[in-house]
C-alpha cells in the first residue's frame, strides 16, 4: 500500500507549479518590489489578467467601485490577496485533468468555494487581519482528496462509498482503511509546492484543532467553516456535532454567530466560480463528505 508522500511524489512528478508564480512569490518577498514589477510579470498572461480583474471586482471583496484594469485591481486587492488567487487559479488547474468518472470537479469545486467564502465571513465577523486570505485557506483546505483521486482513484472512491454508510469522520476512515488522511496529504503537497507554512499547517490539523502548534486562530476558522458546510442548511448551529469545543475558544465564536452564515455565503458562490472560471456545469451533483 502507497503511503502519502509517494502518493504526492508521484503528482508531482507531472504537475509543478507554474514559473509565473514563483516569480510573484519573489516579487512578494522583495523589499525593493514596485506596482509595475507585478504589472510587468502578469501582463505576459492575458487569460490570468481577466481572472485578476473579476476576481477583484467579486462582490465578496469589492462593494465600490467597478475595477476595470489589472493596475486598479492589484491596487484594491494587495498583493497577498494577489499570490493566494493565484495559488487557487494554479490548483484549480492541476486537477483539471480528473475524469468526471472519478470524481464530480464542478462539484468539488463548489463545494470547497462554499467553504472558502464561510471562512472568510467568519474572519471578517471577528475582525480578523488579512481576511482575505481565509477564503484561499478554506477554498484549498481539502485538496488532498483531489492528489488522491488523481493518483489512488479506485481506494479513494471505495473509501468515498464507505463514508455514505458510516458515522466516523472521513479523515478517521481514510486513516483505517489507508494509513494516512486527506489532510496530512493536503499539507504534504503544500510543502512541496512551498505554499506560506500558516496554509500548510491548517490543511493538516482542520480536522483536530487542538493538535496544531500555532495558526490557532486560522485553524479553528476553517475547522468552523468545514463544519457548517458539510452540516448545511436547515440545522440549528447549536446542534453541529461536527464543530469541536475548543474551536469555539480559540475563535472566540459562539453557536449564534454563525446562525446564518452558511445562507448568507451562498449568495456569492456562483459569482465567485464564475471569477475563477470554473465551470459551472453539473451542480446538481453535489456531494458532501463526512
Amino acid at each position: 500500500m502507497k503511503k502519502a508522500h509517494e502518493i504526492v511524489d508521484q503528482f508531482i512528478r507531472n504537475n509543478r507549479m507554474p514559473g509565473i508564480y514563483h516569480r510573484i512569490r519573489a516579487l512578494v518577498a522583495s523589499p525593493d518590489t514596485s506596482l509595475a514589477d507585478y504589472l510587468e510579470t502578469i501582463a505576459t498572461d492575458p487569460a490570468l489578467v481577466i481572472l485578476i480583474i473579476d476576481v477583484a471586482n467579486n462582490s465578496l471583496f469589492n462593494k465600490s467601485r467597478k475595477i476595470d484594469t489589472l493596475e486598479q485591481a492589484i491596487s484594491h486587492i494587495g498583493v497577498i490577496q494577489l499570490k493566494d488567487i493565484l495559488l487557487c487559479s494554479f490548483c484549480i488547474k492541476a486537477f483539471a485533468t480528473i475524469p468526471d468518472s472519478v470524481v464530480n470537479l464542478a462539484a468539488y469545486w463548489k463545494n470547497n468555494v462554499l467553504c472558502g467564502v464561510v471562512a472568510y465571513i467568519l474572519a471578517k465577523r471577528c475582525a480578523a487581519p488579512a481576511s482575505s486570505q481565509f477564503f484561499t485557506l478554506g477554498m484549498l483546505h481539502d485538496i488532498g482528496h483531489l492528489v488522491m483521486y488523481a493518483t489512488i482513484p479506485d481506494q479513494a472512491q471505495d473509501i468515498f462509498a464507505k463514508i455514505k454508510h458510516s458515522k466516523k469522520a472521513v479523515n478517521l476512515i481514510e486513516t483505517e482503511q489507508l494509513g494516512f488522511d486527506y489532510a496530512q496529504v493536503g499539507g504534504l503537497l503544500m510543502a512541496k509546492w512551498s505554499f506560506p507554512e500558516s496554509y500548510r499547517q491548517v490543511t493538516v490539523h482542520h480536522p483536530n484543532p487542538k493538535n496544531v502548534a500555532e495558526f490557532y486562530f486560522e485553524t479553528a476558522i476553517v475547522h468552523i467553516a468545514r463544519s457548517i458546510c458539510l452540516q448545511g442548511e436547515g440545522l440549528k448551529p447549536t446542534r453541529n456535532n461536527r464543530i469541536q469545543p475548543i474551536a469555539w475558544s480559540l475563535s472566540n465564536l459562539t453557536p449564534f454567530d454563525i446562525s446564518d452564515v452558511h445562507e448568507q455565503a451562498l449568495l456569492y458562490v456562483d459569482e465567485m466560480l464564475t471569477s475563477l472560471k470554473i465551470s459551472l456545469a453539473s451542480q446538481d451533483k453535489i456531494s458532501q463528505i463526512k
